[in-house]
């Protein structure tokens, strides 16, 4: 599967600026070929994103990014705290799905660890 970011080095980084590990997170993560949804789970575990944040089965959180599989397109969308669906976006593979995914979920822990915020 290739390099996994560690704890280790993103404190490392961290400790300058949110924005380094971002940039830094995107590089490191993105240059891999393809992606299911086992192997984004992993990454997302890996650079420190909780599951409360995301669902890659379907399943509808509330304040989660979803992911699922109809009609043989994949769609992702967020889904907010009153049950509305915003940003749906679809996709022709899962890769190009997971991608999607990995990039919104490290913008907004960039985002939330900038200004304190809780996931």
């Amino acid at each position: 599967m290739g390099h996994i970011f560690t704890p280790t080095r993103r404190r490392m980084i961290y400790d300058n600026d949110v924005e380094v590990i971002y940039k830094f997170e995107q590089c490191l993560i993105t240059k891999y070929c393809s992606m299911n949804r086992n192997e984004l789970k992993l990454k997302l575990d890996a650079i420190g994103i909780p599951s409360t944040g995301y669902s890659l089965d379907g399943t509808l959180k509330p304040m989660s990014t979803i992911l699922y599989f109809e009609d043989s397109e994949w769609i992702t969308f967020d889904y907010d705290e009153r049950g509305r669906i915003k940003n749906e976006t679809h996709f022709d593979t899962e890769d190009d799905a997971c991608q999607h995914i990995l990039d919104v979920m490290i913008r907004e822990k960039a985002f939330k660890e900038k200004y304190n915020l809780r996931w």
